[in-house]
């Protein structure tokens, strides 16, 4: 009390004139003891005050428990969209992937989500560890990628790569380190999709062929021989099993339009509930649809877009041979048939290889 009497006395308060001016420095501060005890229950009100609103440094159930049943319910679905709840680690566990496939437009999907105020993505939007051998450098390489997000915040985070629908084992890496994170894919008519891949590469000087007649007949025989190879690799810390030569390279091209033997491996892992297949030539024309269908997805409030416009569709058909284009229904068809199989969609959904 002495001391809360002289901090009043000497800052100038109203309370310094309940001394008299001449006793001031003579005999030190003499407030009135209702003065002094009004000043304490104050000053404890405003400490209490301010530990009450600061949020505690680990939520767990005891925690839990403490809480009134409104803020449990809140809690509890905070701590079902945040997956960086009860977690230590340098950074968020993420809460969705975007795993491909590749020229189905998921940057652009990926960019869309990240306007939700919700959503905090990773440092990087194409991290693209977990198929590549950074991924035995461990899961706080990986999570150093991700922002840290605090238990007061309902952000989710998430990362987008294109590759990790390809390559045969990511889906198991993924499903042992995060088996609770929500999957999505982006697919798109696999002859279109696979143009556009080679355009992309041409534009680059990534592939020597000339035009896309002359990099699907140089290229056709390696496909099945690599499609093969992908799926009977058991990665080491040392090798991938990625083969890096021209014809690796160009084979992928065209074995990234292989959906069905890629959803099949992840549906291995997850539920179907737990995946969300989205439509390439869909997001086109209707993107707002298909952002609401997104964030449904991933428990997120609805969040209003106006100007998002169509994508110009490109007839790629038109731009390769008769030839081409019927070798290319042949190396689909079946497996295309499969896709259909596992997510029960047929021609009339996709509108493909028609």
């Amino acid at each position: 009390a002495h001391v809360i009497c002289n901090m009043m006395l000497h800052s100038g308060s109203k309370a310094s004139f309940y001394t008299h001016p001449t006793r001031r420095l003579t005999k030190g501060c003499k407030l009135p003891f209702i003065a002094v005890i009004l000043w304490m229950l104050a000053i404890l009100y405003i400490i209490f005050i301010v530990f009450q609103r600061s949020p505690s440094t680990c939520i767990d159930d005891q925690n839990v428990n403490q809480l009134g049943e409104s803020h449990k319910n809140e809690l509890s679905r905070t701590i079902a969209i945040n997956p960086c709840y009860n977690t230590t680690g340098p950074g968020c566990i993420p809460a969705f992937l975007l795993v491909g496939a590749r020229k189905t437009g998921l940057s652009t999907l990926f960019n869309y989500m990240d306007w939700h105020p919700d959503i905090q993505r990773a440092t990087e939007r194409e991290i693209c560890t977990l198929h590549s051998t950074d991924y035995y450098r461990g899961d706080d390489y990986y999570r150093q990628m991700y922002p840290t997000l605090t238990h007061a915040q309902s952000l989710i985070t998430g990362e987008s790569c294109p590759s990790y629908l390809l390559y045969p084992w990511t889906a198991n890496r993924v499903h042992s380190r995060y088996p609770q994170v929500k999957i999505i894919m982006l697919l798109r008519d696999p002859i279109s999709r696979a143009y556009s891949h080679y355009r992309t590469l041409k534009a680059a000087n990534k592939v020597d062929a000339s035009t896309f007649d002359e990099f699907v007949n140089a290229t056709l025989p390696y496909v099945h021989v690599v499609a093969d190879g992908l799926d009977a690799c058991l990665p080491t810390p040392d090798d991938e099993c990625l083969w890096q030569g021209p014809e690796w390279q160009d084979a992928t091209v065209l074995i990234s339009s292989m959906y069905g033997r890629q959803v099949q491996r992840w549906l291995q892992f997850f539920p179907r509930n737990q995946i969300l297949i989205l439509l390439s030539e869909k997001f086109a024309i209707e993107p707002v649809v298909v952002m609401k269908v997104v964030f449904q997805f991933l428990e997120l409030p609805a969040f209003g877009f106006k100007d998002l416009w169509p994508a110009t569709h490109h007839d790629y058909l038109s731009l390769m041979s008769r030839e081409t284009r019927d070798a290319l229904l042949t190396l689909y068809k079946e497996d295309t048939k499969l896709l259909y199989k596992l997510l029960g969609w047929d021609i009339i959904k996709t509108g493909w290889l028609t």
